[in-house]
């Protein structure tokens, strides 16, 4: 009696860990301060992602929306932009428009140097193109918010981890919301680059402490 007792114990105890592992998904991790900043996992296959050795990492930007309290298209704010600064002297909006390509140049090696900055001397995989890393990242940002005195960025962003060979096979899906209002990158100043590099710095924080933590 006591041993089918014991039993029925130990199944009750495996579907309940099974139960409270399946609520993991989706998952917030918040970071606080002025702001509050997070990042949240809402789909992952737990198992593939632990068994990346490294990623890769590109971006898409499509349909990214820009401005300050008013979001716009990116083609839209941006021809804007331009002809507001023209309409005050023409160098203004082509020196915009050019330091505008620079940074958005910027964005993905900023994300990357966030990251690997965080993971260094952990046995969490980073992100490099050497080896052909079996997964990717896979950056889609879609808001930015800019103030018009360029002093704070917001950055609302997804990411999406997929097989380096079909970037159809999603193995994890996030999204994220990341705010600085100083330089943190040693390479690419400017706060929207702040933005993505702290969004790198939180991808990083989560995998530390949730996924690739130490036994």
């Amino acid at each position: 009696m006591n041993t089918f007792r014991n039993f029925i114990f130990i199944i009750a105890a495996m579907l309940l860990c099974v139960v409270t592992n399946a609520q993991e998904i989706p998952f917030t991790y918040t970071k606080g301060g002025f702001v509050k900043e997070k990042i949240t996992i809402s789909s992952a296959d737990l198992p593939r992602l632990k068994s990346a050795a490294s990623f890769s990492a590109k971006m898409v930007i499509e349909d990214m929306r820009i401005g300050n309290s008013k979001h716009e298209p990116d083609s839209v704010y941006i021809k804007r932009r331009v002809d507001e600064l023209n309409d005050d002297n023409k160098k203004k909006g082509d020196k915009w428009l050019k330091e505008w390509e620079e940074s958005k140049s910027n964005y993905l090696p900023v994300f990357i140097e966030g990251y690997n900055a965080k993971i260094s001397k952990t046995s969490v995989p980073k992100i490099t193109d050497e080896g052909n890393p079996e997964y990717t990242i896979i950056l889609h940002p879609d808001t930015i918010t800019v103030s018009n005195a360029w002093i704070a960025s917001f950055l609302s962003m997804h990411m999406y981890i997929v097989a380096s060979k079909n970037n159809s096979d999603t193995i994890a899906t996030f999204n994220s919301f990341t705010f600085y209002a100083k330089n943190l990158s040693k390479k690419y100043p400017g706060f929207e680059e702040s933005a993505f590099f702290m969004a790198g710095d939180m991808l990083a924080k989560y995998f530390k402490g949730y996924i690739y933590q130490k036994k």
